[in-house]
């Protein structure tokens, strides 16, 4: 069940990510978007740390054991890199290596859940 949410909250940060990505074109076009490139990046970060906030929740439910919150954390550290990233930068690139670590982090997280769920 909080595999879900989880999986939800990291689907919606990719949207926006990927809204933030179009904003400076996709193949030379730019797209113009009712909101700012700051305020998608804030809100991608702040939807980024919320999922950082509430990822040890199955542990403190006592739905998945230690082996769990112990695969998590470099899937935390991943993910605030990414927002760091996004946050400090002022390369063009950043979107795209956010890109990447939010990918990374995914994985990661699944694995954490994989590794919670067997431990």
């Amino acid at each position: 069940m909080e595999g879900d949410k989880l999986a939800f909250i990291k689907q919606a940060v990719e949207k926006v990510k990927g809204k933030v990505l179009e904003r400076f074109g996709v193949e030379g076009k730019n797209v113009k978007f009712k909101y700012s490139e700051k305020f998608m990046i804030g809100l991608a970060s702040f939807v980024l740390l919320c999922v950082v906030a509430i990822s040890p929740l199955p542990f403190v439910l006592k739905i998945l054991g230690l082996s769990y919150l112990i695969v998590l954390i470099p899937t935390d550290f991943v993910f605030f890199l990414s927002v760091y990233i996004l946050i400090s930068s002022k390369n063009k690139k950043r979107f795209s290596k956010a890109s990447k670590l939010i990918k990374v982090g995914m994985f990661l997280g699944l694995a954490a859940y994989i590794v919670g769920i067997i431990l």
